[in-house]
């Protein structure tokens, strides 16, 4: 009965599960590809440390954005 058993989940994973996963995997891409394209690259996202002055006194650690950093050595 074992080896029957085996051969049956075998031929069940491969034929019907492993099917459904890249159903799912496909429709995902199929979707994502159709939705946006490149979007990700063009998204302007705010700073929130955009607005802060530098060398204003606080108690926290001054924190520079990249261009700042790099100008400021």
């Amino acid at each position: 009965m074992g080896p029957f058993f085996l051969y049956l989940w075998v031929w069940f994973s491969n034929n019907c599960i492993q099917n459904v996963f890249l159903a799912m995997v496909e429709d995902g891409y199929v979707m994502q590809s159709r939705e946006s394209t490149f979007s990700w690259l063009t998204d302007d996202l705010k700073d929130p440390d955009q607005n802060r002055i530098i060398g204003e006194e606080s108690d926290e650690e001054i924190q520079y954005t990249c261009d700042q950093f790099i100008k400021s050595i």
